[in-house]
């Protein structure tokens, strides 16, 4: 998991992200106005419970962006949500 942090943080800093906040697994960058909030799962699935607490905490704080990077697959009831 920690290439994919060190790979994901270089793809948005390339992309003209600026890193904000950093805190264990969650990462909050900034562009111009709008703030991405980057979530890394520690866990092997991304389940329902998570998908939920995330899109909460984004609406909490007013960001419009999110990335969620899991290791192995999702439950069924988070793709329902995702899709």
């Amino acid at each position: 998991m920690d290439n994919a942090k060190k790979n994901v943080k270089i793809m948005l800093k390339k992309r003209g992200y600026t890193l904000l906040e950093e805190n264990n697994n969650v990462f909050l960058l900034k562009k111009n106005k709008n703030k991405l909030l980057l979530f890394f799962n520690p866990l092997p699935k991304l389940n329902i419970q998570i998908m939920k607490e995330f899109l909460s905490f984004l609406q909490q704080q007013q960001i419009n962006h999110g990335i969620i990077v899991y290791k192995v697959s999702t439950t069924s009831q988070a793709r329902k949500i995702i899709s």
